[in-house]
């Protein structure tokens, strides 16, 4: 089982409130948190701590709290290209699937499956669930719309059909 370790004390951090003041956010952790994942974990961390860090950017777009929610979103406009980037990388983005009894196709298709997975059965479902939401504000809106633009532009091939309505095309 790969190690979740880096992730343990920056989801503390992601997730700290004040010593001083009831019900206040600890932003100077919470900032420092979303740096240090922006900057420097991002392209270093397995796949599992990615996953953990994910699910908490996708809480915290919908806070009220503007900083939070920006820093989050950035995180997660981070993970996706990383996942662009080690599709590329392995020379898999658009490889179909593979056919039964080729090792090296096989692999490449779980390969591409895992990282997908994260964006169709992680980010997609939340963003979708969160748009639909009423409650919802404005600005909380705003976000998952940008999001979901992002993951038009990126992975194009994955929303075929959503691309004539991407603003960034």
């Amino acid at each position: 089982m790969p190690s979740v370790a880096p992730a343990v004390q920056l989801v503390l951090d992601l997730n700290s409130y004040s010593t001083t003041l009831i019900d206040e956010y600890d932003f100077d952790l919470r900032i420092a948190a979303f740096e240090k994942i922006n900057t420097k974990l991002v392209d270093t961390c397995n796949r599992h701590v990615m996953v953990i860090l994910i699910w908490n950017f996708l809480y915290f777009l919908k806070d009220g709290d503007m900083a939070i929610r920006s820093s989050a979103t950035h995180g997660l406009l981070q993970f996706m290209k990383r996942v662009k980037k080690d599709l590329q990388e392995k020379g898999i983005e658009k490889a179909a699937i593979s056919d039964k009894g080729d090792e090296k196709a096989e692999e490449k298709t779980d390969i591409k499956r895992a990282h997908l997975g994260v964006i169709t059965r992680i980010i997609l479902p939340v963003i979708k669930k969160n748009l639909k939401t009423p409650k919802v504000g404005i600005d909380v809106r705003r976000a998952h719309m940008g999001i979901l633009d992002t993951l038009i532009v990126i992975f194009p091939h994955l929303f075929s059909d959503l691309v004539g309505i991407s603003t960034s095309f």
